[in-house]
């Protein structure tokens, strides 16, 4: 799931190709739905946002709780 987040992170910011935002969420879906922190995260930011997407409030609500829930399971190194 690392990959697909990180790809997905490229498109968003446009690091070595175009910015392609509905893209960005796509691939964030799938690493977030594998329980991908960081993918939870930035998937709710841009979700929350809108700006080239449609803001869903409700899908942003779920993936920050998610992200939320995955902060508080996290082993304590």
């Amino acid at each position: 799931m690392v990959a697909i987040f990180e790809l997905a992170f490229q498109f968003e910011r446009g690091v070595g190709t175009d910015a392609n935002i509905n893209r960005a969420v796509s691939l964030y879906r799938i690493a977030a739905r594998k329980n991908h922190l960081n993918a939870q995260y930035n998937l709710a930011v841009l979700l929350s946002q809108g700006g080239e997407i449609k803001p869903n409030l409700r899908e942003a609500y779920f993936w920050i709780m998610a992200a939320q829930h995955n902060v508080s399971v996290q082993p304590r190194g």
